[in-house]
């Protein structure tokens, strides 16, 4: 196969998954429940706030 280009320099990235977190009560997404360390992350980051899921349960969604 095909190696990647060393000279590339690829952003990092983090994929943060939180069961149970309703993204409009939080205050970094419009919400009023402040979350001071998300907040900071999400300031310096490129944030997608819609998605689509294999599965509304959580064990399966995430392993896709």
């Amino acid at each position: 196969g095909r190696s990647a280009d060393p000279a590339v320099e690829r952003p990092p990235v983090l994929l943060i998954t939180v069961d149970g977190l309703v993204a409009a009560d939080a205050a970094p997404l419009g919400g009023a429940q402040e979350m001071p360390n998300l907040q900071r992350l999400v300031d310096q980051s490129a944030v997608w706030t819609t998605a689509q899921s294999a599965t509304p349960m959580t064990r399966p969604a995430v392993a896709t």
